[in-house]
């Protein structure tokens, strides 16, 4: 746990220099909790500046995938409906946006989705498990590790509890309540993990030594 810790820290010194840095949110379909925690963290970062510098954040490139979507699938009306509550209505990526998969084997090889990215969020600790177990080779899963956190244990500095349930965001498609009215409780959990999630990666660098 300790070298996520430190590559937790590496990122953030990254953010406050203006490095790029790339951050990658991951869920079930892409359909409804890691769209929303894409528009929000992308809408922070490009509206806000760093608490310590006070220089812009838009260094910072969100993006998110489904483990298990169908590429090109437009988003639901009522979702698209619900998630124009959180964020600024006028832009169009909200309206056009679709789902795309985050499956390494059938797109690009698992290690260069791994160097493309700075830290890929996990709404599912199942799925962060899943994508960490793809790497054999001790340095590439290592990688895997630091780089691979749920955005729930990012959020409530939780990472390290062993209780899979402690992180897990509910997916509103496997769920047996339904309607707008379970979905707009998942997204306002989402919102609220994503607004801590961003405090965090953006406040001031720990004490945690961040040399090798």
């Amino acid at each position: 746990m300790q070298t996520k810790r430190i590559h937790l820290e590496r990122v953030k010194l990254a953010i406050q220099r203006r490095k790029p840095v790339s951050i990658c949110v991951v869920c079930g379909a892409n359909q409804v909790r890691s769209p929303l925690a894409e528009f929000l963290l992308h809408q922070w970062f490009q509206d806000q500046r760093h608490p310590q510098t006070g220089k812009k954040l838009d260094n910072v490139r969100v993006s998110s995938r489904g483990m298990r979507a169908i590429s090109g699938e437009a988003l639901p009306k009522n979702v698209r409906a619900m998630l124009l509550e959180h964020v600024h209505a006028q832009n169009p990526i909200y309206v056009t946006r679709r789902a795309e998969m985050f499956r390494t084997q059938d797109c690009q090889p698992p290690r260069r989705v791994l160097a493309q990215h700075h830290l890929i969020l996990f709404l599912e600790p199942a799925d962060r498990d899943a994508f960490i177990n793809q790497f054999s080779e001790p340095e590439s899963r290592a990688e895997a590790v630091r780089k691979a956190w749920t955005l729930k244990g990012l959020a409530l500095n939780q990472e390290d509890r062993s209780d899979s349930d402690s992180n897990h965001v509910p997916d509103p498609g496997r769920l047996h309540q339904t309607g707008n009215r379970w979905q707009k409780t998942i997204l306002r959990q989402v919102r609220n993990l994503c607004k801590l999630a961003f405090n965090r990666v953006i406040e001031p660098n720990s004490s945690t030594p961040i040399t090798p």
